[in-house]
């Protein structure tokens, strides 16, 4: 039950039903701590995430509880504690995955670290002999991007050995957008990424875009007939909110829930 809730972002009730297991007396296996962990964690409860992992005996850790605690800490943009978990996973004797070096990687990107992500790279490949699949990829040139140096991102994508999908292209793209980059780059990632997602509306208008910041009004025009033409449309964000047991549903500036009105400022 207490997967069940986290896999549903009922993170709170997974705690709840937690605390009174232990409270019975219940023993907690590898698996359960480390859904905990993650529970803790999209809280916000990173101290309290710490201390169930040091409550674990060092030779029960696996490398799924490492990968918990590291990743963990990697979204909430604590590097140091996570490069510190990593040595000590290392000095256990368990062996890093692909996920550790994605958490890690994570990290460089939530922390601007890009010589340490390169080193990551580096160590997962020739000490390791780990391939980079799209994620640590994507990982990668979302840190270069941010930091821009969107021209090594560029090339670290040519020089992938295998054929990039959205993960790559959207933080290039993201990256383009964020500095203002609207030349032959930021094209190609657009239109590779309306190739790759055809159906994902948000696309084709972050290419309209694109083309309008160029200068390219023959190209807007086109990405605006097409989506009229077409009927995609782009899927608007929304939250959630549980009040008294009962979850609601808002989306940006729709005014159909009942509360919607006198909740949202005028």
């Amino acid at each position: 039950m207490i997967k069940g809730y986290i896999s549903h972002e009922r993170s709170h009730d997974g705690l709840s039903l937690f605390n009174n297991m232990k409270l019975e007396g219940f023993k907690i296996d590898t698996s359960l701590n480390s859904a905990l962990l993650i529970s803790y964690a999209k809280c916000g409860c990173i101290d309290m995430a710490r201390k169930l992992f040091d409550e674990e005996e060092l030779d029960c850790k696996d490398v799924i509880t490492w990968n918990s605690m590291i990743s963990a800490y990697s979204k909430h943009g604590e590097w140091p504690q996570c490069f510190e978990l990593y040595n000590k996973m290392k000095q256990s004797g368990v062996k890093a995955d692909g996920v550790t070096f994605l958490g890690l990687l994570t990290a460089c990107v939530n922390s601007g670290l890009v010589r340490k992500g390169w080193e990551c790279l580096k160590e997962m490949r020739e000490s390791y002999g780990y391939q980079p699949n799209q994620e640590h990829y994507g990982c990668m040139v979302d840190l270069l991007g941010r930091a821009g140096r969107i021209s090594e991102a560029e090339e670290l994508i040519r020089t992938m050995p295998f054929k990039p999908d959205a993960r790559v292209w959207g933080p290039l793209l993201s990256a383009c957008k964020m500095h203002s980059e609207t030349g032959v780059v930021a094209v190609f990632a657009a239109e590779k990424l309306v190739s790759m997602e055809p159906k994902n509306a948000g696309n084709y208008i972050l290419l309209s875009n694109i083309y309008a910041a160029a200068g390219k009004w023959d190209g807007v025009a086109k990405m605006r007939s097409f989506l009229m033409d077409s009927g995609l449309k782009k899927t608007p964000g929304c939250s959630w909110l549980e009040i008294n047991g009962q979850v609601h549903e808002f989306l940006v500036a729709d005014r159909s829930h009942p509360n919607s009105v006198t909740n949202i400022p005028s």
